[in-house]
Order: C-alpha cells, then sequence, then structure tokens
C-alpha cells in the first residue's frame, strides 16, 4: 500500500505460525500492515527433520530481505557437495548424482510465545465469520479478533480453507505412502557404515525408498524410509487409523527392507522410535481465495514430498503475496482484487508441483514410466528439477501487475 497510514491500519491475520506462516507475517509487515499470527501449537520447538532448500526457495528468502536471517537460524549442511546420490536400494549400484541443494536443520530462536486465552482461561478456537468490508461483526465476545485480510497458512489440514466449505473446494487423501522417520548421531551412522554415511543419499525400491540426509552442520544424518501401496485408485486409498502418526517397530520396518542392501538395513537398525506418518496430499481446491481470505503453503497446494519443494513453494507464496499487497493502489476496500492476482499467478506452478512431485517418488519407487531401468532413470533425473529452482519469481509478480493494470485496478 502507498500510504502508509493506511496500511498500519489494515489489519492482517496470519492463521499458523509455521515458516510459511512467519515469512508472509514478516513480508507483510514490511509493507507496512499490521501483523497477528495465530498458532495452536502451545510453543515452538526445535523441528527435528531435515528441510530441503532449493536455489528457488533461497532466491525467495532473499527476495522476502530473509536470507541472511534464514542463515543465521538454520544450520546448513556445507559438507555435502550433493543433493542425492542415487542409488539402487538392493544391490546398491550408483545411478546418478543430482546436483547440489541445500539441505538444512532448522532449529527455532523463538524462546517465548504469549498465548491467547479467553476470560475463562481456556485457549482461543479459532472460528471464521466473514463481513463485507465496513461491517461490524454479529458477535460481541471479548476474544473476537477483527481483521481485513486472512491468510491461511495453517497447512494441509486447514481450519481456514475447511471454513470456506464448498466455496473454496478440496480434499485431503491419503496418498498410500507412509514413512519412518529417525535421526541418527552421524558418529554412530559412520561407526556402522563408514565415511560413506556422509553423503546424502537416496536409495530406489519396488515400492519402497529410503533417504539419508546429513543436517545439523553435519553432526546429525535424517532417516527416512517409505513404503508404498499403488494397488488401489489414487482415490480410493484409505489409511485406517484416525492419527495420521502411529506407533510402529524396527522389526516391522526391517522387514519392509529386508531385500534392501546391508548398509541400508544397518542405518535402519540405528533409528530408535520407528512410528509410521501417513503421507497426505491435498486435492486441488477450486479457489483459494473467497473475499478477503486466501490460502498460502500447503493449506493451498498441499503435495508429496519427492521435490524437496513443500517449504520452498511457501515461501515462493508469501513472495508474491506480499509484493502485490505493497502495490499503492491496494487498499482494504479492492484488496480482494490483490488476493485474487495471487492466487491466479501462483496455481498453476503450484499444481504442477503437486503433480511432478507424485511421479517423482513413482520414479523413485520404480513405478514410473521407466520401471527399473536405472540408465532411463537416471537421465531424466539429470534436468528434473531445473523447472523448479532455475525460476524467476520477479516475472510472475511482473505478470500478475501486468495483468492488474488491463483489469484497471492498477495505473
Amino acid at each position: 500500500m502507498g500510504d502508509t497510514s493506511q496500511a498500519q491500519d489494515t489489519v492482517v491475520a496470519i492463521v499458523g505460525g509455521g515458516l510459511g506462516g512467519v515469512c508472509t507475517a514478516v513480508g507483510l509487515s514490511r509493507a507496512g500492515y499490521t501483523i497477528h499470527v495465530f498458532e495452536k501449537a502451545a510453543s515452538f520447538a526445535e523441528l527435528g527433520a531435515g528441510l530441503s532448500i532449493g536455489p528457488n526457495s533461497m532466491r525467495a528468502l532473499e527476495l522476502l530481505g530473509l536470507g541472511s536471517i534464514f542463515e543465521a537460524i538454520a544450520k546448513i549442511s556445507e559438507l555435502n557437495p550433493l543433493w542425492f546420490r542415487v542409488l539402487d536400494g538392493r544391490d546398491g549400484t550408483h545411478v546418478t548424482d543430482l546436483p547440489s541443494n541445500v539441505n538444512i536443520h532448522f532449529s527455532s530462536l523463538v524462546k517465548k510465545v504469549e498465548n491467547m486465552q479467553t476470560a475463562n482461561g481456556a485457549y482461543a478456537r479459532l472460528a471464521i465469520e466473514r463481513r463485507e468490508h465496513g461491517q461490524n461483526p454479529s458477535r460481541s465476545e471479548p476474544d473476537f479478533f477483527v481483521a481485513s485480510v486472512v491468510v491461511g497458512c495453517d497447512g494441509i489440514k486447514s481450519v481456514v480453507r475447511e471454513s470456506l466449505g464448498e466455496q473454496c473446494g478440496g480434499r485431503v487423501r491419503y496418498t498410500g505412502t507412509y514413512m519412518y522417520r529417525g535421526l541418527i548421531n552421524m558418529d554412530d551412522a559412520v561407526a556402522a557404515i563408514g565415511e560413506r554415511a556422509r553423503i546424502s543419499t537416496q536409495r530406489m525400491g519396488f515400492d519402497r525408498q529410503m533417504s539419508a540426509i546429513p543436517i545439523d552442520g553435519g553432526k546429525t544424518l535424517s532417516v527416512t524410509a517409505y513404503v508404498s501401496d499403488r494397488s488401489r485408485d489414487p482415490d480410493l486409498r484409505e489409511w485406517g487409523p484416525t492419527s495420521w502418526i502411529v506407533p510402529g517397530s524396527t522389526e516391522e520396518m526391517l522387514a519392509s527392507f529386508e531385500d534392501f542392501g546391508e548398509d541400508a538395513k544397518t542405518l535402519l537398525k540405528l533409528v530408535k522410535k520407528a512410528d509410521k506418518w501417513a503421507l497426505h496430499e491435498l486435492v486441488p481446491p477450486e479457489r483459494w481465495t473467497v473475499g478477503r481470505v486466501t490460502l498460502l503453503g500447503d493449506a493451498a497446494h498441499a503435495g508429496q514430498p519427492f521435490n524437496g519443494q513443500g517449504v520452498g513453494q511457501a515461501f515462493e507464496d508469501a513472495y508474491v503475496l506480499a509484493e502485490l499487497l505493497a502495490l499503492p493502489e491496494c487498499t482494504p476496500a479492492n484488496v480482494e482484487r490483490f488476493l485474487l492476482a495471487y492466487e491466479d499467478i501462483r496455481k498453476d506452478r503450484s499444481r504442477v508441483q503437486q503433480v511432478t512431485s507424485r511421479e517423482g517418488g513413482e520414479i523413485f519407487q520404480y513405478c514410473g514410466p521407466m520401471g527399473r531401468d536405472r540408465a532411463a532413470i537416471a537421465r531424466v533425473l539429470r534436468d528434473r528439477f531445473d523447472w523448479l529452482w532455475m525460476y524467476d519469481l520477479t516475472m510472475d509478480v511482473e505478470l500478475a501487475k501486468a495483468k492488474l493494470k488491463l483489469a484497471g485496478v492498477i495505473v
């Protein structure tokens, strides 16, 4: 917004305090907006798994002015020159090397969170009630929060998306894949299989896959073992338990990978807690934006993890949204036009990312068009991620501005 005082009077409620929500909050606050972040977690804790931050993700952070800050709070693995060394899981045959990405282990530096409580001491619960600009809310409770804009950054189980109902659409479905996850002390991993434990690897198997990624500056090995069942149509796959995380056992995990090589099984034996994590994805909503409520990150386009792009796409969303809402023509009265412009410019890329990530899992698990042809897989993987990594987000913003200008919204 060109008028700083007007921006400061415009309150944006960001629902979800994960990385996407925090980056959105920073981007919009720098544009002059008054920001409130709503997060259901009682505290922020260290995130245990490694995050894959591709060149596009880092570029989005830099455009948001967060590049140096992110590097200061993330433990970036600098010892590994590869994103992944791809191996056959059974015999260890080298398939290909994928170029350097950045694998990081994020540790929150937030030391204190002040929780909002209602008058009776209970934690506030989220409910969204939409009104036209300038209308007063129909409720008068002291815990009722009024915002000009709501951005749902609350993940695949988004309450914001759910509140939009059929106007938004989209549904969550089980992918047919669950995973075991664990962190291993790197010294223990090296003692078990040697110095090759320090190399980031993907081990491929039929309907099975195992990744081992050095994180925490090379001090820790993050191991993820995927087990898939693609025997049913994607819309018919079911995860029986209510919880998406259920107890498992090391014995059960090892049985699933009994045909893998000794290095893989040796590392799996070092995983101390073998819980099963069900992978779900979001069937794309018809709309992200209804009125002055919009979605961002996994709330809009949660996909599978095989492109390493989940958080990166949220960073891209945050940058584009912040840039468009910073335009001087954006006002509380017409902000919906800018939210729709953000959705329009981001939707196609995020949907293609969902599809190609799903396909990536099929390739890594010998279920893609190449089957078990490892030479063909190597050829496909060599430049498969270029369209994701080598992307100019600033051109997206310029295209969105051109469309707004054509529509007469900006000059």
